[in-house]
């Protein structure tokens, strides 16, 4: 930004100077013809004195004019440069902000995914049991409780991990395909992932700081209300080792007193 502005003024100083000269060369030029004019007004002129005086003058200031047309074509073609380079600039900012608004864009519909679902996230309970299967399902006219959003997810895995170290216990760890628990978990994982890529990726980001700031705020937001009860769960699990990564990071930039 400091280089374009001495470039600018640099840029106008040679222009005013151009300015100046030739309005130095056409004064010239205007008082030699001046010269010239003035002795033909009076009654009584000598043609041979002012013929010789003529071609003197000419000679002087004919390569004055001629100077003065070759600056005035100089900055009119600078003049058509200047204003071609202001429309590049132009451009290239357009280019620059098209590119910041796409990339804030982006930005948000994931971090608004990601709210959207943990809204919209669903479970049911029949008879204190979790409904987890097709089989689980309470025939026509039967009671189930529906639980939605965070408190939906906090009560899912509070189920699943319990599920889980009871089958451990019994050396039960077979993959049930009928059992929806495991991919629901792992919908569960995939929004920690996106959660802490979009994180990353912010944070990393050449956006303007007004984007930054809001879109900060905003994945401060879900941690806070949504993200930081699902991290608990799983931190008390042992998560997989890259998982277990990312809650670490999450956990250290969002936590009180650690926000940046």
């Amino acid at each position: 930004m400091e280089k374009d502005n001495q470039s600018d003024l640099f840029e106008k100083k040679i222009y005013s100077l151009g300015i100046r000269m030739s309005l130095i060369f056409i004064s010239i030029a205007i008082i030699g013809f001046l010269v010239l004019l003035l002795p033909m007004i009076s009654q009584s002129y000598d043609y041979i004195i002012l013929g010789s005086l003529g071609d003197t003058i000419g000679g002087i200031i004919n390569p004055i004019i001629a100077i003065s047309a070759s600056l005035l074509t100089f900055l009119a073609f600078y003049i058509q440069y200047q204003a071609n380079k202001q429309v590049q600039r132009q451009f290239e900012k357009q280019q620059i902000d098209d590119l910041n608004n796409f990339e804030y864009k982006r930005f948000k519909e994931r971090i608004n995914m990601i709210i959207h679902e943990f809204d919209n996230f669903n479970i049911a309970f029949h008879k204190g049991k979790l409904i987890t299967r097709i089989s689980d399902i309470p025939p026509s006219g039967g009671k189930k409780y529906n639980f939605i959003g965070i408190q939906g997810i906090n009560l899912f895995l509070i189920e699943y991990f319990r599920d889980k170290k009871s089958k451990e216990a019994n050396d039960t760890k077979e993959f049930d395909r009928e059992d929806s628990f495991h991919s629901v978990l792992l919908n569960i994982s995939n929004l920690i992932i996106l959660f802490h890529n979009t994180h990353e990726s912010v944070i990393k980001s050449s956006i303007p700081e007004e984007y930054t700031i809001e879109l900060k705020e905003l994945l401060h937001y879900v941690y806070v209300s949504k993200m930081n009860f699902v991290l608990e769960h799983y931190r008390l699990n042992n998560p997989a080792e890259e998982l277990k990564k990312m809650i670490e990071t999450i956990i250290n930039h969002y936590s009180p007193g650690k926000l940046k």
